[in-house]
């Protein structure tokens, strides 16, 4: 019996267009197992909970462990691969709105490095994985789906603060 898994949910509709979930998973991959190369039409931060694997955007590869975080931005072909002997499980969620740039532009992922690497792996971890666990597609589910996604930006805000104090992340 394999414990292989993929679970998932996708918001057919939001009314929050400031910043709104696209979609939201976990996912305990095969060896080899590979999404692309494909075009994501929103933002889309996966971290590593798990096992090892490769990410490669914009001609270059990263390989990726435990802690680990990367970024897929709108419109940029990505190919994301679990490793054949450690294969990774993740965690991801994808959103898109009015705000969306601005806070990713405040997070700790810069053109030349869309990977990163959590200081505070836990925090940052709960924080995806509730949102998960909110998942649904009521007012209640979608409040505590974009709660949980603020405080996980908080997080990784925080984290590209300490790696660069001297960056303007507050809105202008």
């Amino acid at each position: 019996m394999s414990n292989l898994y993929k679970q998932s949910f996708k918001q057919n509709y939001t009314e929050n267009v400031s910043l709104s979930i696209f979609n939201c998973g976990i996912q305990r991959c095969e060896g080899g197992y590979t999404w692309g190369p494909g075009i994501r039409d929103h933002y889309l931060i996966h971290i590593i909970l798990k096992g090892k694997g490769s990410y490669c955007v914009s001609g270059k590869e990263y390989t990726l462990k435990q802690g680990d975080l990367f970024l897929a931005k709108p419109n940029q072909l990505i190919t994301y691969t679990a490793d054949q002997n450690d294969p990774w499980e993740y965690a991801w969620v994808g959103f898109n709105g009015a705000c969306a740039n601005r806070l990713v532009s405040q997070l700790p992922f810069w053109e030349n490095a869309p990977v990163h690497h959590c200081a505070n792996f836990d925090k940052v971890s709960f924080e995806l994985l509730q949102i998960f666990e909110n998942r649904g597609s009521s007012s209640v589910n979608e409040t505590g789906m974009i709660g949980h996604l603020y405080l996980f930006i908080a997080h990784l805000t925080q984290e590209a603060l300490a790696q660069n104090p001297r960056s303007n992340t507050s809105s202008a």
